[in-house]
């Protein structure tokens, strides 16, 4: 069964910081996105494919597809870095099963009727 090392909120998904930073602090080998919309997008899915180290799995899944994976041991044996880009995905894996445990919360970004928290997070009336 996967071990999760990570679940990290971050609007940016793969960039930079989690590729220099928290991917090799947590000595992941496998990237989880989880975000409903990505799962769907083929082109944008390749290039967040492509934007992690090498000879790291990325696997894009949606929230329910996550879940049913994580409940049927279907990640594998892996280091998994769990990525999220919203907290109402964060609170659906949680609702369904999913292991939300512990959670880092990065850059949430700002946008039209978001409150600045900390920092670059921002949350809205949908987060709470």
């Amino acid at each position: 069964m996967a071990d999760i090392v990570l679940i990290r909120a971050d609007f940016r998904l793969i960039h930079g910081q989690v590729i220099t930073k928290w991917a090799k602090q947590t000595i992941a080998n496998k990237i989880l996105i989880v975000d409903d919309m990505l799962a769907k997008d083929s082109f944008m899915s390749s290039i967040y494919t492509m934007s992690a180290p090498p000879g790291m799995e990325v696997v894009i899944d949606t929230a329910e597809d996550a879940v049913s994976k994580w409940n049927s041991g279907g990640y594998g044996n892996c280091r998994l870095f769990v990525l999220i880009k919203d907290v109402p995905t964060i609170y659906a894996l949680f609702k369904g099963g999913f292991p939300v445990k512990e959670l880092q919360i990065g850059g949430l970004g700002a946008a039209p009727g978001r409150k600045v928290v900390f920092g670059p997070i921002t949350l809205d009336l949908p987060d709470a």
